[in-house]
C-alpha cells in the first residue's frame, strides 16, 4: 500500500481522528505499507498534507484534517472513481492518461480527442488524470514496486537529506507548519470546484513555475487598509507595536530557532494580516523588526541573524536573565506610555494661549513657516502658516486651535479657510476626538495624545536620562560554548 491507502485503512479502524505519528506507527506495526523509508512519520506527515490541499481520495474516502496534527476520513462525496469494464482497459488507462498530461506542451492527443476516441465521458479522463498527477510508477531499479505516491519519494529524499545534514530538520519542520497553516488559511473557492477535472487544472496552474508571477501581478496596485489589519489598535496606539507583537509571537512559536522573514509572513498571513498580502507584510516586518532593534539596540526583543533570518534575544539567553532584560524592557515602556499620558493630561488642562504656545513650537519643528496671527474666534486660536509639502496656494493652511473645554464644533472652522485664502484647514485640540468626530476633509487633525507623543520622541517637555546596565552578551556565549560541541 502506498501512504494514503495506509492512512485511510487505519482511520476507517480507528475510533475518531489520531495524530500522524500514531497513523505511521499504526501502518508500520500492521505491515501496510509496501515501501516504509527511513522516517516514515514524516513521509505519512507529507502524504497527509498534500492529500488535504488535493481533496484526493481512494476507494470513496479522502483525508480531513480535524486540528494541526490530528487527520481522520469521511465519504467522498463524489463517490468512488467509475471502474474500468475490463481489464485490458484499465491496464492501458494509464497510457491514455499520460499523454493527457504533457498536451500542455505539445505532447501527446488532447484530453477531449481521447476522451471521444474511447467512447467515454470527460468526467471520467479528468479522474484518471487527477490519479496520475498524484501517483506514479517508478523504475524498477528505484526500489519502489507498484504505484507510489509523489509525497512519499519527496519525503523519502527529504529524509535523506536530513541525514546527511541534519541542521537542514528544523528548516524541513518550519517549511511543513508553513504549508499547512496556508492550506488551513485557503479560500473555499478555490478547490471546490463541480468537476474533478477542473480541480486538477486549478492545482497544475497555481504550482506551475510562473504560477507565483501571476498571483503577484493580480495583487498589483491592491491597498492595503493598515488600520483595519488591527481592529483593536485605537488611533493613538502605535499599528507599529502590535505588528511587532504578531511577529514576536511567531518567533516565539518557532522554540528558539531563527526564522526566515519569508516563513514569517507566511504565518501573519495565514492571521489575516495586512489583508494576507506576503509582500507588504514582508516589507512592513523588516522595517519594524530593523527599526526596533536600531532604536532599543540590546534592549530589543528580537536579534538579526542575517540573511534575512531573525529570533527572539530571550532564546539565546537563560531562563533567569530572559525575564530579567524583559522585565527591564516592559518597565521602560511603561514609563514612556506614563510620560505620553501625562503629557495628554496636561495639555487638556492648558487655555487658549498656552495651547497656542505649544502649537507653535510643533509648527516650527516640523517646518511650518508662520504667516499671520488671526484674532480669537470663539475660544479657539487661528493662525495661517505655509505647509512645507505643498506648493504655491495649496501650501496656505489655516490651523484652529481648540482647548479641551471650549469642546469640538466643527462650525468653529466652517467656511474660515475661505475667508482667508487657504486651501487646508488643520484642527489641534487640547482633547480627545468624540466618536461621531468627522475630520476636515480638506485637512488634518491633531488630539492631544497625537501632540504627547510628538513631545515625548523630540524631546521637547521631556528629557533622556542614560542609565547603564550590563546585559550578557549571547554570541560570545555561543561561540566559547561551540568548542565543546
Amino acid at each position: 500500500m502506498t501512504f494514503l491507502e495506509a492512512a485511510i485503512a487505519v482511520l476507517r479502524r480507528a475510533d475518531g481522528a489520531l495524530h500522524v505519528r500514531e497513523i505511521a506507527q499504526r501502518a508500520v506495526a500492521e505491515d501496510l505499507l509496501s515501501h516504509v523509508g527511513r522516517d516514515p512519520e514524516a513521509a505519512m506527515r507529507s502524504c497527509l498534507t498534500s492529500a488535504v490541499r488535493s481533496k484526493s481520495s481512494r476507494d470513496g474516502y479522502r483525508i480531513v484534517r480535524v486540528k494541526p496534527g490530528y487527520y481522520t476520513v469521511e465519504a467522498d462525496p463524489d463517490g468512488p472513481p467509475a471502474e474500468a469494464p475490463a481489464a485490458d482497459e484499465s491496464s492501458a488507462a494509464p497510457e491514455k492518461a499520460e499523454p493527457a498530461i504533457g498536451a500542455e506542451d505539445g505532447r501527446g492527443e488532447d484530453v477531449s480527442d481521447a476522451a471521444d476516441s474511447a467512447g467515454t465521458p470527460n468526467t471520467e479522463v479528468g479522474t484518471r488524470v487527477a490519479d496520475s498527477t498524484l501517483a506514479f510508477r517508478a523504475p524498477p531499479e528505484a526500489g519502489l514496486e507498484g504505484v507510489t505516491d509523489v509525497a512519499l519519494v519527496m519525503a523519502n529524499a527529504m529524509s535523506r537529506i536530513v541525514e546527511r545534514r541534519p541542521e537542514l530538520r528544523e528548516e524541513f519542520e518550519a517549511m511543513q507548519k508553513a504549508m499547512s497553516a496556508r492550506g488551513d488559511a485557503r479560500p473555499a473557492q478555490r478547490t471546490i470546484t463541480p468537476a474533478r477535472g477542473a480541480k486538477v487544472e486549478v492545482q497544475v496552474t497555481e504550482r506551475g513555475s510562473s504560477g507565483r508571477r501571476r498571483r503577484r501581478r493580480r495583487r498589483k496596485g491592491k491597498k492595503v487598509d493598515w488600520t483595519a489589519a488591527f481592529p483593536a489598535a485605537a488611533a493613538q496606539e502605535d499599528v507599529e507595536a502590535k505588528l511587532l507583537d504578531a511577529v514576536a509571537q511567531v518567533l516565539g512559536d518557532a522554540e528558539g530557532r531563527h526564522v526566515h522573514i519569508r516563513q514569517i509572513a507566511e504565518s501573519l498571513s495565514a492571521l489575516g494580516i495586512l489583508d494576507g498580502d506576503m509582500s507588504e507584510i514582508e516589507r512592513a516586518a523588516t522595517a519594524a523588526l530593523l527599526a526596533d532593534i536600531r532604536k532599543r539596540g540590546a534592549l530589543s526583543r528580537f536579534v538579526a541573524r542575517g540573511d534575512a533570518r531573525y529570533q527572539l534575544r530571550s532564546a539565546r539567553l537563560p531562563a533567569p536573565a530572559a525575564e530579567a532584560e524583559d522585565a527591564l524592557r516592559m518597565a521602560l515602556v511603561r514609563m514612556e506610555q506614563e510620560i505620553e499620558a501625562h503629557l495628554a493630561a496636561w495639555l487638556g488642562t492648558l487655555g487658549v494661549r498656552a495651547l497656542e504656545a505649544v502649537v507653535r513650537t510643533y509648527l516650527s519643528a516640523e517646518g511650518y513657516a508662520m504667516i499671520a496671527t488671526l484674532a480669537p474666534h470663539k475660544g479657539t486660536g487661528r493662525l495661517v502658516v505655509e505647509d512645507p509639502d505643498r506648493d504655491g496656494e495649496d501650501a496656505r493652511t489655516l490651523v484652529v486651535v481648540v482647548p479641551r473645554k471650549v469642546g469640538i464644533d466643527p462650525r468653529l472652522w466652517q467656511g474660515e479657510a475661505e475667508k482667508n485664502e487657504c486651501a487646508r484647514v488643520l484642527v489641534v485640540t487640547g482633547g480627545a476626538w468624540p466618536d461621531s468626530f468627522d475630520p476636515p476633509t480638506d485637512g488634518r487633525a491633531l488630539a492631544a495624545a497625537d501632540l504627547a507623543a510628538w513631545m515625548r520622541s523630540s524631546g521637547f517637555g521631556t528629557e533622556t536620562v542614560t542609565v547603564q546596565v550590563t546585559l550578557l552578551d549571547p554570541t560570545v556565549v555561543e561561540s566559547i560554548a561551540g568548542l565543546d560541541s
